[in-house]
């Protein structure tokens, strides 16, 4: 072995699956390479013990295979890690395990250890090479990945037979396949699914109570039951990483709050309670959804139920082809009836934040050739090629997010092939080979078609418009290839808005432009009958409500500009609106 691998610094920053006597010592304080193994007392139980018993078998074979431990952050990969090392050291063995993690200078000694290893006679020692987050050290998720590390990797691989055990996000693997395909087919993967209600309890028991400990404060009951909510969607990590994140964060908000005690209330803002500290679950039964999608969204309790139906199934774990997107639905009806309102809703309820929302106005994708360009981003070969693609560079920087592709049937057919690979395979390659992966992703399609066709329209308004449902989806059927409509988790129909929740929505855009004002000093009442002047002033049955904040604007805020005061009540005289102080 030559010494720059036997001097390689080990990850000293503690491990949230570890407790501060099983962490690694710092490399200046090793007495000799037997003390590369975790302090562990003898006997402690393994998390993971058939996994753990498969990974060491593997690693003590003759010519062993790089063994990849797969999984979402915070899934225990690193426990796993640690359960090997105590089951190979129960067999008698005694390799050492010397451990890389991203940061620059241990990726440095990786190198300089492997380009050394490459010019020797080759393996010696009994060490395996333990890479945590190969895909951050060989930096799989940029345009400049790290092909020379990859490369010595496969070369001390399938030269010396070096033992590597490595960890990688799940969702980096079709990368690293497009990136060293010979390295990603030597892989043996392990992967990590959740683990049962009771170790999941024991861990975050043991691990909690060491954050306390060091953070010097108590856990009151009920904070390990908050934090173990299961994982959502929208959640980074998994569990039990991401309880442990959960309650880090709660430690931090009790001591800036002055509290010795961590109460399950810490595990949200403080000056808000219906804020979370961190990201909650998205409601996972279909009443739960809809409840939380009609808050904002009105007259349309049909399509939100057989939305919220096809939907929240996936939300609860239940998907066959776990690859593909969380669901792919076509909002079809006519403009301003709540299908992009209905959008924002879904990002806000199942990712937490309306940023969650990528939309494309597929307008603008009507040529062929230059929409993939577009979408995906020129190829890497084309000069100065530096394009992102719209599409994928956000979906990959954003992969849990509802991705909306807004009036679908203006795009070119030329493009319709992409979002069949999406629809179907989950994925879609940019022109940089990055794979930008939608299993993750809420994909919703807004479309007019079939509305002409469903609608007999009535004059004015209040009137009353008959909408068929099923007119409308053969209008569609015609329009679309039955390749992309048999990909459709639903077709969710969107009928015209009735009378009564157009006032409704009148008083809401009435109400938070007075709330809004009010923050500038304004006081702002209205008698009913302004309500339905609002809702009837510019009323056209194609746009739907669209109308009525452009009624506010243009009708409502001359006559704020006109007042002598701040203080204004509203009312309708002669058929006008007026404004008096």
């Amino acid at each position: 072995m030559n010494d720059n691998l036997a001097n390689s610094p080990t990850y000293n920053d503690p491990d949230p699956f570890e407790s501060a006597d099983q962490r690694f010592p710092p490399a200046e304080n090793f007495a000799g390479l037997e003390n590369l193994l975790p302090r562990e007392p003898t006997g402690q139980k393994l998390w993971r013990p058939s996994q753990a018993r498969e990974v060491a078998a593997h690693l003590l074979r003759p010519n062993p295979p790089i063994v990849s431990i797969t999984g979402k952050p915070g899934s225990g990969r690193t426990t796993l890690i640690s359960d090997t090392e105590q089951v190979i050291r129960r067999a008698d063995e005694r390799p050492t395990f010397i451990r890389f993690r991203p940061d620059s200078d241990s990726v440095a000694e990786l190198q300089t250890d492997l380009r050394h290893l490459a010019s020797t006679d080759g393996w010696r020692a009994k060490e395996v090479i333990v890479i945590d987050d190969l895909d951050e050290v060989a930096r799989l998720g940029t345009r400049g990945p790290d092909v020379e590390l990859l490369d010595l990797i496969s070369l001390a691989h399938h030269r010396d037979h070096v033992p590597f055990l490595v960890t990688i996000d799940q969702a980096q693997l079709d990368r690293l396949a497009d990136v060293h395909e010979e390295l990603a087919a030597t892989l043996h993967h392990i992967h990590l699914l959740e683990l049962p209600a009771a170790d999941l309890r024991a861990i975050i028991d043991s691990a909690a109570a060491d954050l306390a400990r060091r953070a010097r404060v108590n856990l009151a009951l009920g904070v390990t039951e908050a934090a173990l909510a299961p994982s959502a969607p929208k959640d980074a990590r998994a569990q039990p990483g991401l309880a442990l994140s959960r309650i880090d964060a709660a430690i931090g908000r009790a001591r800036i709050s002055g509290s010795a005690t961590v109460e399950a209330k810490h595990l949200r803002h403080a000056d808000d309670a219906d804020v979370p500290l961190v990201d909650l679950p998205a409601p996972a039964t279909v009443a739960e959804l809809t409840e939380r999608l009609t808050e904002s969204v009105r007259g349309q309790d049909a399509a939100i139920t057989t939305f919220a139906t096809r939907l929240a199934p996936a939300f609860a774990g239940l998907k066959l082809r776990p690859e593909r997107p969380h669901g792919i639905f076509l909002f079809a009806g006519p403009s301003g009836v709540g299908k992009t309102e209905l959008a924002k809703r879904t990002a806000e309820v199942a990712y937490g934040s309306a940023d969650a929302l990528i939309r494309l106005d597929m307008s603008e994708y009507g040529n062929g050739q230059d929409g993939r360009v577009k979408l995906t981003g020129a190829h890497r070969s084309w000069k100065n090629s530096s394009t992102d693609g719209l599409l994928t560079t956000r979906v990959i920087e954003k992969p849990r997010s509802v991705v909306l592709f807004d009036e679908f049937e203006k795009s070119s057919p030329e493009v319709w092939p992409l979002f069949l690979q999406i629809f179907d395979e989950g994925r879609l390659k940019d022109g940089w080979d990055q794979t930008a992966s939608f299993a993750e992703t809420v994909i919703i399609l807004t479309s007019n078609l079939g509305v002409r066709e469903a609608t007999t329209r009535s004059a004015g308004f209040g009137a009353t418009d008959e909408f068929n449902a099923d007119r409308q989806l053969g209008a569609i059927t015609k329009a679309l290839p039955p390749e992309l409509m048999n990909r459709l988790t639903a077709v969710i129909p969107f009928a015209p808005l009735a009378a009564d929740t157009i006032g409704e929505l009148a008083e809401l855009e009435l109400t938070r432009a007075a709330r809004r004002f009010a923050e500038n000093g304004w006081r702002i009442q209205w008698a009913p009958d302004v309500v339905d002047w609002i809702a009837g002033r510019g009323y056209d049955p194609a746009y739907g409500a669209r109308h009525l904040q452009r009624a506010v604007e243009r009708d409502l805020f001359p006559l704020l500009a006109a007042s002598p005061g701040r203080v204004v009540r509203l009312r309708v005289r002669d058929g006008n609106l007026q404004a008096t102080a």
